[in-house]
């Protein structure tokens, strides 16, 4: 037998009242199964409570990933003879993450709690996610629940939205080594657009990532984390079809957006062709190779993000200087290409160390050293890209490229 005891205690001066009662394990337990999103899109009553009830919990099967939020509505009535009293409390506790809270419960009000999980609920966890109910006997409650679609997408952002640059990179990626394999075997390399359309296809990433995903998990999280591997239990679990359509969808994004960028990109490359063409017509030279010492100094000395912003200055030059050059015919297409993925490229890994750049900001005044940079790396390996251009030029390869 299972007892619960309520004690109400006003403040004044009066005896404190103390109700008592007893019940059986099943009596004031229950188990609901949670529907998914797409199976009720309304509000409906699950749970209707008398007075003379002390306690009542529910135990939420089905409610075991981060994509799922439910909103669950208690409502107050008949409360006899009460007058500034405790009309009750409800509880969510979810077990395998210790996510604990309760709110205060009132008369004639919808009082409401939206239930979402942290952590999905690892494999070899058998406990439920659990909603109580610590009640008034002098009341009555009527208990609903529903799909929540604003907490719904909430999750999705808070979770899964990190990987829209990690896809925005790939994206990118898959276009330089096209380019450069096109370049190899060819002699010439495609514009963005045509690289991006003939290898950045979501068929040929999703498919195999998928692929990849499904193989990860045969093989197990305990094993994963044997070799160092680890991989997270929301993406450990059997039931991967949200999450799949989920990564399917923001891939689906990046690719659009991908070229959304390329676009904005090549308008603000043709308007600095246009400010620095009094500079290429005259033939100035630039040398990216001679500021590499002082951006390598930058990086170590301040930021790292910072001197890979001034870089992507400088070699935005390179890039409208390519582009003017072509315009006017002096040369073809592909050394502007190349130099434009190139460009974007850098351009995106800058804006990955743009917490690193913040947190130097804000540390200017203070006089004294951060720890170590963690842009440092893709800062100098960024910066590689002016004495391997000067390389290329020297033995005629990348001024040969012509198609």
């Amino acid at each position: 037998m299972y007892n619960t005891l309520l004690i109400l205690s006003p403040q004044s001066k009066n005896m404190v009242d103390i109700s008592g009662e007893f019940y059986g394990k099943k009596e004031r337990q229950g188990k609901l199964e949670v529907p998914k999103f797409w199976e009720f899109p309304y509000s409906l009553d699950i749970l209707q409570l008398s007075q003379k009830q002390l306690y009542f919990g529910i135990e939420l099967v089905g409610l075991t990933a981060v994509t799922q939020a439910v909103k669950f509505t208690v409502k107050a009535t008949f409360c006899e003879n009460l007058v500034g009293a405790d009309y009750g409390h409800l509880r969510t506790f979810v077990p395998w993450s210790n996510e604990d809270s309760s709110i205060l419960l009132h008369e004639n009000v919808s009082n409401g709690v939206t239930f979402r999980l942290q952590t999905a609920r690892p494999n070899k966890e058998v406990r439920n996610a659990e909603l109580q109910f610590w009640l008034n006997p002098h009341c009555k409650y009527n208990v609903s629940m529903q799909i929540s679609p604003q907490e719904v997408f909430g999750q999705i952002v808070r979770h899964y939205l990190f990987t829209l640059p990690a896809f925005l990179m790939m994206n990118l990626m898959l276009v330089l080594v096209w380019q450069t394999f096109t370049i190899a075997k060819h002699g010439c390399c495609p514009s963005f657009p045509a690289a991006h359309r003939t290898f950045a296809q979501p068929y040929r990433v999703l498919v195999v990532a998928n692929f990849m995903l499904l193989c990860l998990w045969l093989v197990g999280a305990e094993k994963l984390n044997i070799l160092h591997l680890p991989l997270p239990e929301k993406y450990a679990v059997p039931d991967q079809l949200p999450e799949t359509l989920i990564s399917i969808f923001l891939y689906l994004v990046a690719y659009v957006l991908t070229l959304a960028v390329y676009f904005l990109l090549k308008l603000f490359v043709w308007i600095i062709g246009i400010i620095l063409s009094p500079c290429i017509n005259r033939n100035i030279p630039f040398s990216g190779i001679a500021v590499v010492p002082v951006l390598v100094a930058v990086a170590f000395r301040f930021s790292a993000t910072l001197s890979s912003a001034l870089g992507i200055c400088m070699y935005f030059a390179k890039v409208a200087s390519a582009q003017v050059k072509h315009r006017k015919g002096l040369h073809s297409a592909d050394l502007y290409n190349l130099r434009f993925t190139v460009l974007l490229l850098w351009l995106l890994i800058t804006l990955f160390g743009a917490p690193s750049a913040v947190t130097w900001l804000k540390n200017w005044s203070f006089g004294h050293h951060l720890t170590f940079d963690p842009a440092i790396f893709p800062t100098l390996i960024s910066l590689l890209v002016f004495p391997l251009e000067g390389a290329l030029k020297r033995y005629n390869i990348i001024t040969s490229i012509n198609c």
